[in-house]
């Protein structure tokens, strides 16, 4: 899978290349993204608040036109193999 999965990348990396922007300027394809610096003080951990929640019965903030993305909420699979 990982080789089909890396065979796709590459295809769309060189039909990409086939990309004709025309004459016009105004349409010129974007400039290549600099490196992003990050400040020497910086670390990984979250700035802002994070809230986690529990949800015991879904059928309460499930919506009933559409049901939950989650089949195993539902009973429709099980997640675990």
């Amino acid at each position: 899978m990982a080789e089909d999965f890396e065979a796709a990348v590459e295809e769309g990396l060189r039909l990409s290349k086939r990309v004709y922007f025309g004459k016009d300027r105004a349409v010129a394809p974007p400039k290549p993204l600099t490196a992003m610096d990050r400040a020497t003080g910086c670390s990984y951990l979250p700035t802002s608040p994070m809230l986690y929640a529990v949800i015991s019965d879904p059928a309460i903030v499930d919506n009933p036109d559409r049901p939950s993305y989650q089949p195993h909420v539902h009973g429709r699979c099980d997640p675990r193999p």
